[in-house]
């Protein structure tokens, strides 16, 4: 298997957890990080030595290059990014997601 592809969501201390248990899989380039402003995602990312960043996670959503996101926001904004993230295509990480704010399954 080649080299996956991700981006982080979320630049707070999960953010930085993920940046650097990620760079140690050896296997993991992260490519992108989106945060809640643009310079928020671009203080990370020079921190971090990612290149790209952004304050609109949508953007990256849309990246084919980008295989996998990492969702390290607050509980509250885990549903609409893991949706979104996951009607394009992308493999999710969903860094402890609330149950409460997804519907239950019915079979």
């Amino acid at each position: 298997m080649g080299k996956l592809n991700a981006a982080l969501i979320g630049t707070g201390f999960m953010g930085r957890v993920h940046a650097e248990n990620l760079r140690r899989l050896g296997n993991v380039a992260i490519l992108a990080v989106a945060a809640s402003s643009e310079q928020k995602a671009r203080e990370f990312a020079r921190a971090s030595g990612i290149e790209r960043a952004t304050g609109d996670y949508r953007t990256l959503l849309d990246d084919p290059a980008i295989h996998a996101v990492h969702v390290l926001t607050p509980n509250t904004l885990h549903h609409p990014m893991v949706k979104a993230a996951l009607g394009a295509g992308k493999h999710v990480l969903c860094e402890k997601p609330s149950p409460r704010r997804w519907p239950r399954r019915v079979n």
